[in-house]
């Protein structure tokens, strides 16, 4: 339909009622440096689309996410 393909995956999310954020899913903003430290532990970083090198890159996404 000539649509981005963010803009189906949020109507989807709308659809479905599910969070669109990190905070409407109940993370609290001084958790993301904990989650950004836990992520770099994580083997699936390696699978993200947009290569995440370091705990700063992986934080600077959460906080756009929240």
């Amino acid at each position: 339909d000539g649509r981005e393909l963010s803009e189906l995956v949020a109507d989807l999310v709308a659809e479905l009622n599910l969070p669109g954020r990190l905070r409407d899913a109940g993370v609290d903003r001084q958790d993301l440096p904990r989650v950004a430290a836990a992520a770099m532990h994580d083997p699936w970083l390696a699978t993200n689309p947009r290569p995440l090198h370091s705990m700063q890159e992986v934080l600077k996404l959460l906080q756009a996410a929240w």
